[in-house]
């Protein structure tokens, strides 16, 4: 990193005023300069990176034919300008210089018009290649970026040199919070399991308590009213065999009562902690899936 600064210093020192306003505008700050006379890509510049309106200057040069091969859009900062101002007027010059670039322009150009072109291209460098990389954001690793540090010949080289140590730093943290989240779902699962398994041990315990408490009654009540209950019991011990038999067989059966009683249950029981368990379901379900 501490290259990488002497060496921004270096290149801002060797820099024209185009290329430092564009890289500037490309890191989303500002660098103003006093154009050339009679120097329309200059003032086209000035003004476009500058967030100022230069439709003037893009007629003006439009008009223009080209002079022993230069021409604006033969030019990565003058056609970025360009494309800016008007980008539909541009068009068949943004295809035209993109098709015949490489991706490391192609990236600066995505970058400065928050666009998301993707052309076929050939790398022909290690520069390139990481620029490939950061325009399919692909996984960066040390390597890439260590083969381009000796690769970067102006502000744009070192441009696509930092992106890509940002996006790989933010891999870096995504990954290492992938791996927390799936360690703390496998515990909060564990813990929810756990949990089931307490509620429902005693759940059963103090149903087996009631059935205790209010036995007794029941046993001394019926004891007293036999001659009157006698053939009540023997009509409702018939009925409950039989509901008692179809009831349990299609609860066993069915996986969706089964669950649907047991949700109901456990909603109960975390409720009395204050946790809704629908919600603690679904965030399990969310980071086992992570």
């Amino acid at each position: 990193m501490v290259y990488l600064e002497q060496l921004e210093c270096s290149l801002l020192n060797q820099s024209s005023d185009r290329e430092l306003a564009l890289y500037r505008f490309l890191e989303g700050r500002v660098h103003s300069f006093v154009p050339k006379p009679n120097d329309l890509e200059d003032e086209l510049c000035s003004k476009v990176f500058a967030s100022e309106d230069a439709e003037i200057e893009l007629t003006k040069l439009q008009r223009m034919k080209p002079f022993k091969g230069f021409h604006y859009s033969n030019n990565l900062i003058t056609q970025i300008a360009a494309a800016i101002v008007s980008e539909e007027r541009e068009k068949s010059n943004i295809a035209s210089y993109l098709n015949s670039h490489s991706f490391r322009d192609l990236y600066v150009f995505n970058h400065a018009l928050s666009k998301d072109f993707y052309l076929e291209l050939k790398a022909n460098n290690s520069i390139d290649r990481l620029a490939q990389k950061l325009l399919t954001k692909d996984k960066i690793n040390k390597d890439d970026i260590g083969n381009c540090v000796t690769e970067i010949n102006d502000l744009f080289d070192l441009f696509i040199v930092k992106q890509a140590i940002a996006l790989s730093c933010l891999q870096y943290n995504q990954s290492e919070n992938i791996n927390t989240y799936k360690q703390l779902g496998i515990i909060q699962r564990k813990l929810t399991n756990r949990l089931n398994l307490f509620f429902s041990i005693l759940g059963s315990l103090l149903f087996c308590w009631f059935l205790t408490l209010i036995t007794p009654y029941i046993v001394t009540y019926a004891t007293k009213n036999w001659n009157i209950l006698e053939p009540l019991a023997y009509l409702l011990d018939k009925i409950l065999l039989i509901v008692g038999f179809f009831g349990a067989f299609t609860f066993i059966k069915s996986d969706t009562a089964k669950k649907t009683f047991m949700r109901h249950f456990y909603s109960l029981c975390y409720r009395s902690l204050g946790i809704n368990y629908n919600e603690l379901t679904s965030l399990n379900n969310e980071l086992k899936d992570k």
